[in-house]
Order: C-alpha cells, then sequence, then structure tokens
C-alpha cells in the first residue's frame, strides 16, 4: 500500500502566495495522489470537530439568504 505524505507542490506567484489572489489547482499536477494535507494526522474527534463546524456555518449561510428579500442583498 501506498503511504499518502500530502505532499504539494505550489504556484510560484507572490500574489497568490500571499493570499490576495486566487488560481483553481489542476490537482493532478500539485500532488501525486491529489491529496493535500497528512492524513496520518487525522483523528474521529477532529473529523466530528470540523463536520460539525462546517456543517453550522454553511447552515447559516443558507438560513441568512433564505431569510434575506432577494431585492435587499446589499448594504
Amino acid at each position: 500500500m501506498r503511504r499518502v505524505t500530502g505532499v504539494q507542490k505550489k504556484f510560484k506567484f507572490g500574489a497568490i502566495q500571499e493570499g490576495w489572489a486566487w488560481a483553481e489547482r489542476q490537482w493532478t499536477k500539485v500532488t501525486k495522489d491529489t491529496g493535500v494535507g497528512d492524513p496520518r494526522k487525522a483523528t474521529a474527534e477532529k473529523g466530528e470537530k470540523y463536520f460539525k463546524a462546517v456543517t453550522e456555518k454553511v447552515a447559516q449561510f443558507f438560513m441568512d439568504v433564505a431569510e434575506t428579500d432577494k431585492d435587499n442583498f446589499y448594504e
């Protein structure tokens, strides 16, 4: 079985490295297995905490959109 290490290549561009610009990654060129991050550090508890946080955040966004008048999306 091949060990996944999570090693990735990064963009060469300073703007993207600094975080103020963004570009979609071509995953087959970024990693050997298209996975980023070392899965050996994962635990069920971390996964549960992450899933709960993401679910709550996305759910709140959906509620905000649903409860806001479609003609009043901007401040």
